[in-house]
């Protein structure tokens, strides 16, 4: 168990450490550059910065994670190298390029960058069989990822509400349907209601991905990849205040066990 009969205070403390430290998650950002963050002098107008949003860590911590927050360059990669689980966060929209399609007119915040850094981690992340949490954008780029397109645009008012820009962050929407046996399902169980922030949603297929949640309208809300830990939703559970949200609860458990 210990290295010799008579271990040390260090190799008792690594070997606890070792087994009762909290997995580590990693969350990918945005990079940003303007002097208006955090009222920072107008010279620092081309500085880059990685910015991130907080609810994501907390969501990460309060599920018994330490959150980990990636750089937006592909200096990520080699983040994979050292954490147990992937949190692909929201955003801005994916480039239509990517899929082979002319940008619809309310395509907003194309970031080629960012894109590239993300598609280069759900591969990398894949390869290495880590586990994954997709949350909206980070569900679009999964699917883009695997060789799947987006639905552009979905009208405000159309459906089940989905561009919710008009309430809470947090409000709960409208109600999404699970398949029986996903791990969607043994999250949250047959449904629940969700928050709902997005103007595109998951069109074709990537190449391995299955739908595993869908709102009453057809809209696909969840997704997943069979044979790997894989969990996309297509709304926020970090801003829906019930801590810990299920599917952070999957991500820890799941990298607890596979780490």
């Amino acid at each position: 168990m210990f290295p010799d009969s008579c271990p040390s205070a260090r190799d008792i403390v690594s070997f606890v450490t070792e087994r009762t430290r909290r997995p580590l998650i990693a969350m990918s950002g945005r990079r940003w550059k303007g002097a208006d963050i955090g009222g920072l002098p107008d010279n620092f107008t081309e500085v880059p910065f990685d910015l991130h949003c907080g609810s994501y860590a907390d969501a990460v911590h309060a599920a018994g994670g330490t959150p980990v927050f990636m750089p937006c360059t592909m200096a990520a990669l080699d983040v994979l190298d050292h954490v147990d689980a992937l949190v692909l966060t929201g955003g801005s929209d994916v480039s239509p390029a990517r899929y082979g399609e002319d940008p619809h007119p309310a395509v907003y915040g194309v970031d080629d960058h960012r894109d590239d850094v993300e598609i280069a981690l759900v591969h990398a992340a894949i390869q290495r069989g880590m586990p994954i949490l997709a949350i909206c954008r980070g569900m679009q780029v999964l699917n883009v990822a695997t060789g799947g397109s987006l639905l552009q645009h979905l009208e405000p008012g159309d459906g089940d509400h989905h561009a919710a820009w008009d309430v809470d962050p947090g409000a709960l929407v409208h109600e999404v349907h699970f398949a029986t046996g996903s791990i969607a399902a043994g999250a949250f169980g047959p449904a629940c209601q969700v928050n709902s922030l997005h103007h595109q949603a998951l069109g074709r297929l990537g190449t391995g991905v299955v739908a595993t949640g869908h709102s009453a309208d057809g809209t696909i809300e969840a997704a997943e990849i069979p044979g790997h830990d894989v969990l996309a939703v297509q709304w926020h559970p970090e801003l829906v205040h019930a801590h810990p949200d299920p599917s952070f609860a999957w991500l820890v458990s799941t990298a607890t066990r596979s780490g």
